[in-house]
């Protein structure tokens, strides 16, 4: 109609669309009913619980925390539903405690936007008590939530989501669980499904209807059903509302056996009792005046048999009592007639006399036959019923009156034992009854007749229920929640809000008022917040105020009467360290030696105090600065914690006040422990300390004793500064000590027993000053007693008997200061006898770390007022108790004595100072590792002033000759001082209090640092440190200054400009670079570094990457990196150097030509090899030839190679002339600039890159032996090569060239080959190791070269030292890896004995190190004595060999090295011994003595001639002499050094001279270096059968195999393949597959790619071919590509093809038209040729010196196609140059050769390692056997 009308849902719209209705309502056996289904669902019957309204087994437990507790229906509601649309609405009950804990973990951890969220709109406001929640979901909408009768519209998705997502479950899975919050546990009863979308109103119809009753007034009835009873006895209840009192009605009729009902109001009841015989009369029926049922009310009516008797029930109350036979009619039932409907007159009819009797032996009741009887209700009934029940049971009357009247005012909420209930609330469809022993049963026909009966009763506050344990109280920082649900006096939920619930927690005085909550639906919610801290403004506003930490006594009101008292307890939660704090802020600084307090008090996180003590393992209290300790904690109660502490000297300390680790509130503070104070007396007073042995003994009864103390004197006095007695015992007879000022005369006394009191004394009358503080000591060791006046001994008294100070059993005081006038402070008694030293170094040091020594200190640092306390032995520090002296009163803090800027604590040591090791190391600039002192004050403390100009440095450069731990120069060093190159304040490092270094930062200021960054040269350097103007003991310091990170590279010895020189293309170039950083320091270790080549100026680009293997890094001494590299064809280049972080390296550079280079062999070349219209491949790096024809036109089917064409090539020769004569085995000196060859990247870094020859032959030169003078060494300008000779010559070939940097070893480079005599120790194992005898001496053999020999002196002297002298090791050699070490402390003579004697001329040699010891010696000698009787016999010239003592002067001998009998700091000669113009210095040296040709004796030093004599001299021997003097015995002192001896030789000398040519008149060869397998042509042996003679055929290299097709011998064209395996060295003849293949032919060409050999044209006899063929190596099959070409017919062609390509170049050859030099580009797989200058090459055309030509020869790679050679009728001896096509611009180059070119035809061209290889062929004619190449790129 379009008109708004209102809807009113009725009980009947309540069940429209219901799928599933679960009252939750548990049986015995584990299940519910679905009331719509009627299908039994299994669930564990220890979860079943009361429901809302207090009913028990009424509703369930579920949850993830239970095993099972998941409530599974039998299918989802999502399965049942059609169109979309569902409802689900359930009453749920959450566990409160388990949410709270939730809510707590939330506050804790979780993410602020969410957990607020969650705890307002999901824990705060809706989870409170027992709720009805709804899901409602519409077609294609969001579900809605509701919450009891309203929407739930949260403010975030997470609170709607954790509702949803429990109704989603259950609607998809049929699984009803508590959501995704954890094991929580909640309550479930009544589950409603609906198969459509409720309305709101029906949502809220659903909340507000929970009470039902059956409306008999249409009609209908109730078919019931309950169990049969063997005992007549019963209990029947009802509740019923009838609409009239008229007539008769029946209530129930049980299958006629028993009836309740009313006439008119009263209420009736009916029996069959039964009988033993039929027709039966026993029908019982009364009506009951007294029970009177009145209409339009509800009345509870109920009746009771027990056999006998009829008891009937009014609202509880019993109303009637009926016995059968007496009070009851009789009547005998007619028909189907109800028996109400007439009464009769009792008729007995059996005879019993009583009821008794009868009911015992006729009478008992029994309600049918079967099992179950039915129960009929309401049939004639006009009103309401509500639960009947029906009871099997016997009970008295008198109780079953109460049960019932109990019942009648309230529900029966627990089951009755065997009670049948029918509660009928159900309120749709039909109805269950419940029993404790029967599974639940349906009911039919009462769907139409629910009736609403809802009712909301008052509330009764003792029938209240409260929930959740934060009642009883809550840990501060969480809030506290519980909930009052209240309930009527029968326990029914209230579902109306309203009540005047109120919550007081009373705290001391305090009352506070929990925020309330009421939800209208009977649930009122409280919360507070446990703790006073600040929460968010969120929580702040929903939860008020926090709640201080206490016990509170918690009442519950309502409408403001008690309902209930409890206690509830917020306590605090655990220890928060930022809210704990000291009490009255970080302490005020005070004195130190005193005891300092201050107080902790610990507090959570939420403004509870602690009230225990749990806390004091957890507190620790650190104190750093001048010295580092912890301060004592102790617990005082309710969380509080005294710290206790005494600083042992006064300084700034930085505080921590720790719990576990972290600082507490102003917990980390600065403390500085001043001074304090001094006593102060005026004669009068006195500090009387006493004494207590059994605590503090302050007797001195020990071996020695000291008594200390600073006084100033006010004025002079007559007194004691202290002594051992009271005052009345002032100057009497005392068994003690005292220390006195009387009559000018200081004095020290104690008492030694026996009477002796033993006493020291000085006269100091007027021999102070007034207000001066003074330091005085007296110290006793029993044997004297000395008095020290400001750490000087001014009085000494000797005993001549020994005695310690006499123990006294007696307690006596300790007086201090009586009769004194001034000051005394810091009165030390110490257990021990102190030396001066102590004394003087420590008298501004206070004694507290060093308590143990001590008996009584007293440092009167108390304070005005402060009652003076001591510490010793037995007072620790904090003990207040013992020690304990009377007030007295205290100077000012200015008037301390150990106040002294310069002295004690205060004052910076150069003593105690250190350095940082790790400083010792920088690298160059760098600022980041400055060098650090660690700053030590006077007294061992860490000084912590921070004053800038206190620490000074210096650094000096210098260099050290050595500097090698446990090696040479450690004994002896010698250094060579540079200037001073930087002057530095030390700065202290900052400081974390003010008093502390500089600044704010994380120290305390005993670092003092200093920046080296100015120093940029690595090297050696002093530190010097001073601390005051005073030099640090410790200093100078050696720092070793690195390199820093490389920054560029350099060239070595050449400058960019010259690096092309001698760059060849195709010659290898070697190069050398240092690293160095940004101050031009060289880089000493090894970085990776990369080098690329790039070449330029070209329309194409062509990189090279210099392999790694081919860099190499030389460490000491030169700490090059070599590279090198080949080009491969001439032209500009840019070569790039690269490593991380260094600036990139450029070098523009130029190759030069290459010349065509002849390979040479190592043996004599074969005529067999002479050949042309051969073939050759390149195979594992040998060069093979096959067929071909011979020089004298012999066909040929033989196989050559030459292996290794690809080695290490040297390319340049030599010529050496030789003057003079050299015998054969003799040795001969030439001199090479080898720094213009490793200029010129000709040569490596070691000049060992050589090959010597004699001139045979100069393809195959035979190696000879050389070797290299260590002086002046490689990269010299005449580095000096010793050649031995093996036979006469003139003339000399030195071969080099190739400078790889794996070339490191020569196996020809040998100085014991080229020496006469040679020992550079390298044997190692040829020499003993110094084995020790059992007496003491070395049993040691050597079985080198050098032998111990008995010295002149005899066979019987032995080296006077269990170390043997000379022994070999690798700690410093001068070459290679071991060196001789003569040790020190031991004398011997070792010698070598050579074959022969040598009387003409030779040379010694030897290199020395010398230790520089002040007394030495050490020589070699070639004729010294040693061993014989050479000693001391005088030779035929008269001469003697041994000079003794310094003469004679004529002696024969000769010698050179140390001999400090001679001369200290020069190196010495002999005969007879004198210095030389050579200082001794601790660096290697050389010693040479040489026998020149025209008779001379020369004695050298580094080249210097330091001695020359005419006269020759012989040798038989080399000798080295250690320790022992002229006369070969051993003197004192020589031992004393060590050296080092190593590259010993001796060499004939041969009079003869070498030049050698210049690099300029060098020539280019390739030579292979010597090597195991040398470079030579061997003939192939082949197994088996050999292809037949030809020549003009081809071979193409395929894999390990060469495959070889035609030819050509006597007129025959061959058409054959075959195959050589280059494994086995087989030849194998392949018969192809199919029937198609090519015309047999020669002159022709063939290529390969991939599988497939390509060939093309040729001439087959004499006609010519065009066509083009494929040889599948893999199937063995032809195929034909095509049959003619636009190339044409052609023969005596070239082809190539590029790696994997399938373009074939074509190019020349004879045709019909004559010799061609046309270029084609065939498609190998079309078989299509063209033009190859077409397209993109259009703009390209062939050279014009590239003339027609046949016999030619091309090859292709990735890059570039080169041709060579050929010839036509103008250019019979063959062309010589070589062409470059770039494949991709077409770009030509004509290869430019130096020196002579090379024209060949008919020859053979290969290319493989970066060279284009050419074998054989004719030039002009002639055949050639040669072998050349040049670099192809």
């Amino acid at each position: 109609t379009g008109e708004d009308f209102t809807y009113a849902p009725q009980v009947t719209d309540l069940s429209k669309g219901l799928l599933m209705y679960y009252p939750m309502d548990i049986v015995g056996d584990g299940t519910f009913l679905d009331h719509a289904s009627f299908l039994h669902i299994e669930y564990p019957a220890e979860y079943s619980t009361e429901d809302r309204d207090g009913y028990a087994d009424s509703a369930v437990l579920i949850g993830t925390g239970l095993d099972g507790g998941v409530i599974k229906v039998p299918s989802s509601p999502a399965s049942l539903d059609n169109d979309g649309e569902l409802s689900v609405c359930v009453w749920m009950f959450f566990d409160p405690d388990y949410l709270h804990a939730l809510w707590v973990d939330y506050l804790q951890t979780g993410d602020p936007e969410n957990y607020y969220a969650l705890l307002a709109e999901v824990f705060s406001s809706n989870t409170g008590g027992w709720k009805m929640y709804c899901w409602v979901k519409e077609i294609d909408q969001k579900p809605l939530v509701y919450i009891n009768t309203e929407r739930f519209e949260p403010t975030t998705e997470l609170a709607y989501d954790l509702f949803n997502d429990i109704f989603t479950k259950f609607v998809n899975e049929g699984e009803m669980t508590c959501g995704d919050i954890g094991e929580v546990v909640c309550m479930v009863d009544d589950i409603w499904v609906y198969d459509r979308a409720l309305k709101d109103c029906e949502v809220r119809s659903r909340y507000f209807t929970n009470e039902f009753s059956l409306d008999f007034s249409s009609g209908g009835h109730l078919s019931l059903q309950v169990p049969t009873s063997s005992q007549a006895v019963f209990t029947i209840t009802a509740w019923v509302y009838p609409f009239h009192a008229e007539g008769v009605q029946t209530i129930l009729d049980i299958e006629n056996l028993v009836s309740l009902g009313l006439h008119s109001e009263s209420l009736s009841f009916g029996i069959f009792t039964g009988c033993n015989c039929a027709p039966c009369d026993m029908y019982y029926e009364t009506v009951s005046w007294k029970t009177k049922v009145l209409a339009g009310t509800w009345s509870h009516v109920a009746a009771q048999f027990d056999g006998y008797r009829l008891a009937l029930f009014l609202d509880g109350i019993l109303t009637d009592i009926k016995v059968i036979d007496t009070d009851m009619v009789s009547y005998k039932q007619t028909g189907n007639m109800p028996w109400a409907k007439y009464i009769e007159d009792f008729v007995e009819t059996d005879g019993l006399d009583t009821v008794a009797e009868r009911f015992s032996q006729n009478y008992k009741l029994k309600l049918g036959d079967d099992e179950m009887v039915d129960l009929i209700v309401g049939k004639d009934f006009d009103g309401l019923l509500y639960e009947l029940t029906h009871t099997p049971d016997i009970m008295d009357f008198g109780l079953r009156a109460q049960f019932l009247y109990n019942y009648t005012v309230c529900p029966l909420k627990t089951r009755y034992p065997n009670m049948d209930a029918f509660r009928m609330n159900e309120g749709m469809g039909n109805l269950a009854y419940n029993t404790g022993y029967m599974p639940a049963a349906a009911i039919s026909g009462a769907q139409h007749l629910w009736f609403n009966s809802s009712y909301d009763d008052f509330s009764d506050g003792l029938m209240a229920e409260i929930v959740g344990q934060s009642r009883f109280g809550q840990e501060a920082g969480q809030p506290g929640k519980f909930t009052i649900t209240s309930r009527t006096r029968c326990g029914k939920k209230r579902v109306h809000g309203g009540d005047d619930w109120k919550v007081s927690m009373l705290l001391g005085n305090d009352l506070l008022f929990p925020q309330r909550k009421d939800s209208n639906d009977g649930n009122y919610d409280f919360y507070y917040w446990a703790g006073t801290r600040k929460m968010s403004l969120d929580l702040q506003t929903q939860l008020g105020e926090g709640f201080p930490c206490g016990n509170y006594s918690t009442s519950v009101t309502l409408n403001d009467e008690v309902m209930m008292t409890f206690e509830t307890v917020i306590r605090p939660s655990s220890t928060n360290v930022t809210q704990s704090y000291i009490i009255g802020g970080p302490p005020a600084d005070g004195p130190y030696g005193v005891v300092n307090k201050f107080t902790i008090q610990t507090n959570d996180s939420h403004g509870c105090t602690m009230w225990g003590d749990e806390d004091l393992d957890r507190i620790e209290v650190l104190f750093v600065g001048p010295y580092d300790f912890q301060g004592t904690v102790s617990a005082i109660g309710m969380g509080q914690y005294l710290v206790s502490f005494v600083p042992e000297i006064p300084g700034p300390f930085h505080v921590q006040v720790l719990m576990d680790g972290e600082p507490i509130q102003e917990g980390v503070f600065c403390f500085d422990a001043t001074y304090g104070t001094s006593g102060t007396f005026d004669g009068n007073n006195a500090v009387v300390v006493e004494e207590d042995k059994i605590v503090s003994d302050i007797d001195l009864s020990f071996d020695g004793v000291t008594m200390e103390t600073w006084v100033q004197f006010s004025a002079a006095s007559n007194g004691y500064i202290f002594f051992k007695g009271s005052v009345a015992e002032a100057d009497l007879y005392y068994k003690g000590y005292e220390m006195s000022l009387k009559d000018g005369t200081l004095s020290a006394s104690v008492y030694a027993g026996d009477g002796n009191l033993r006493t020291t004394y000085v006269d100091i009358g007027g021999k102070y000053e007034l207000n001066t503080w003074y330091h005085i000591a007296a110290s006793y060791d029993g044997d004297s007693f000395t008095m020290y006046w400001n750490g000087y001994q001014v009085g000494y008294v000797p005993f001549t008997t020994t005695r310690p100070v006499k123990v006294n059993m007696y307690d006596h005081p300790l007086t201090i200061g009586y009769g004194f006038k001034g000051l005394i402070d810091e009165i030390t008694l110490w257990r021990v006898a102190r030396s001066q030293e102590e004394i003087k170094s420590m008298m501004w040091c206070p004694p507290m770390n060093m308590l143990e020594l001590v008996s009584a200190h007293f440092n009167f640092n108390e304070g005005k007022g402060g009652v003076v306390i001591g510490h010793g032995y037995d007072c620790p520090p904090l003990d207040t108790t013992c020690l304990v002296g009377t007030g007295v009163t205290f100077a000012s803090t200015e008037q301390t004595a150990m106040n002294n800027p310069f002295e004690g604590v205060a004052s910076a040591s150069s003593v105690i100072s250190t350095h940082v090791k790790p400083a010792f190391d920088h690298i160059a600039g760098d600022s980041t590792a400055p060098y650090t002192i660690v700053a030590k004050d006077k007294c061992g403390y860490k000084y912590v002033e921070g004053t800038i100009g206190t620490f000074t440095s210096s650094v000096t450069r210098f260099s050290l000759t050595y500097l090698n731990e446990g090696g040479p120069g450690l004994e002896y060093p010698n250094t060579l001082t540079d200037e001073v190159i930087k002057d530095m304040d030390v700065l202290p490092s900052v400081g974390i209090c003010p008093k502390m270094g500089i600044g704010n930062g994380p120290g305390v200021g005993d670092f003092y640092t200093a920046d080296l960054s100015p120093v940029t040269k690595t090297g050696y350097y002093f530190l010097n440190v001073s601390v005051s103007g005073v030099r640090m003991h410790s200093t100078p310091y050696v720092v070793v200054v690195h390199p820093a990170a490389p920054k560029t590279f350099e060239l070595v010895d050449m400058t960019k400009e010259g690096f092309s020189e001698g760059l060849v293309a195709g010659v290898p170039k070697q190069g050398f670079v240092v690293l160095k950083d940004a101050f031009g320091n060289i880089c000493l270790t090894e970085y990776d570094i990369s080098a690329t080549v790039t070449l330029t100026g070209k329309p194409y680009v062509m990189e090279y990457q210099v392999p790694s293997d081919d860099i190499a890094f030389d460490a000491e001494p030169t700490y090059y990196y070599s590279f090198f590299f080949t080009v491969g064809m001439e032209g500009s280049y840019v070569l790039s150097l690269a490593t991380a972080g260094a600036e990139t390296f450029t070098v523009d550079i130029t190759a030069a030509t290459a010349p065509w280079l002849e390979i040479m062999s190592n043996a004599v070349v074969p005529d067999e090899i002479i050949r042309y219209e051969h073939s050759s491949v390149l195979w594992n790096n040998g060069l093979y030839i096959f067929g071909g024809a011979s020089k004298d036109k012999t066909y040929l089917n033989d196989m050559w190679v030459l292996n290794d064409v690809d080695r290490d090539d040297l390319h340049y020769v030599k010529e050496i002339t030789v003057s003079g004569t050299v015998p054969a085995g003799g040795t001969i000196e030439v001199l090479i600039n080898t720094k213009e060859l490793i200029q010129a990247g000709k040569m490596n870094e070691f000049c060992n890159d050589v090959v010597f020859s004699l001139p045979t032959d100069p393809v195959a030169p035979d190696p000879i032996y050389f070797s290299i003078d260590n002086e002046f060494g490689c990269d010299s300008d005449a580095t000096k090569y010793y050649v031995k000779l093996p036979e006469m010559t003139t003339t000399l070939y030195m071969y080099y060239g190739f400078p790889s940097s794996t070339m490191k070893e020569n196996p020809f480079q040998s100085t014991s080959e080229t020496m006469y005599f040679y020992e550079g120790f390298e044997d190692y194992d040829s020499y003993w190791t110094p084995e020790i005898g059992p007496d003491g001496v070395p049993t040691g053999k050597s079985e080198g070269q050098f032998k111990e020999q008995a010295p002149c002196g005899g066979d019987d002297v032995k080296p006077n030292s269990a170390a043997r002298a000379g022994i070999v090791d690798s700690n410093f050699p001068y070459a290679g890896e071991y060196s001789l070490y003569m040790q020190h402390d031991a004398n011997t003579v070792m010698a070598a004995m050579l074959d022969d004697v040598l009387e003409g001329a030779f040379r010694l040699s030897a290199w020395f190190w010398d230790s520089g010891s002040v007394a030495s010696a050490h020589y070699i000698s070639p004729n010294f004595g040693g061993g014989d009787d050479r000693c001391s016999v005088a030779e035929t010239d008269g001469k003697v060999r041994l000079p003794t003592g310094y003469g004679p002067l004529e002696a024969a001998s000769t010698a050179v090295g140390t001999f400090t009998m001679s001369h200290k700091t020069q190196y010495c000669v002999a005969s007879p011994w004198q210095k030389t113009s050579v200082a001794r210095s601790g660096v290697w040296h050389r010693f040479e003595v040489v026998s020149t040709l025209d008779g001379k004796l020369q004695v050298f030093i580094d080249g210097e001639l330091v001695k020359e004599e005419v006269g020759d001299i012989t040798m038989d021997r080399v000798l080295l002499s250690q320790g022992y003097g002229v006369d070969q015995m051993p003197h004192a002192g020589l031992t004393a050094s060590h050296a080092y001896w190593d590259e010993i030789t001796v060499m004939k000398l041969a009079p003869a001279t070498a030049t050698a040519a210049s690099m300029s008149e060098d020539k280019h060869v390739s030579l292979d270096l010597p090597a195991s397998k040398p470079r030579e042509w061997l003939k192939v042996d082949i197994e088996g059968a050999v292809p037949p003679p030809r020549y003009s055929h081809t071979s193409v290299i395929y894999g390990d195999h060469m495959v070889l097709f035609g030819g050509e011998r006597s007129a025959h064209s061959f058409g054959d393949v075959w195959v050589f395996d280059f494994k086995t060295s087989t030849w194998n003849f392949t018969l192809p597959e199919g029937t198609a293949s090519p015309a047999p032919r020669f002159d022709h060409s063939a290529v390969i790619s991939g599988n497939k050999m390509i060939i093309y044209g040729g001439r087959s006899g004499k006609t010519m071919l065009g066509d083009m063929w494929s040889f599948d190596l893999e199937t063995l099959e032809w195929t034909e590509l095509a049959a003619t070409t636009s190339f044409g017919l052609k023969f005596g062609h070239s082809a190539a093809i590029s790696p994997g390509g399938t373009d074939m170049y074509l190019f020349g050859g004879y045709s019909e038209l004559g010799f061609s030099n046309s270029l084609f580009k065939c498609d190998i797989v079309s078989g299509g040729c063209t033009n190859a200058l077409t397209g993109v090459c259009a703009t390209s055309s062939i050279p014009d010196s590239l003339l027609p030509r046949y016999a030619h020869t091309s090859f292709a790679d990735d890059k570039f196609l080169y041709i060579y050679g050929g010839s036509n009728l103008l250019k019979t001896d063959g062309f010589d140059t070589v062409y470059q096509m770039e494949l991709t611009s077409c770009d030509w180059n004509e290869v430019e050769v130096t020196g002579a070119k090379l024209g060949r035809y008919e020859h053979t061209m290969v290319v493989g390692n970066g060279r284009l290889y050419v074998h054989g062929g004719h030039f002009d004619g002639v055949p050639s056997g040669s072998t050349y190449y040049i670099p192809a790129p």
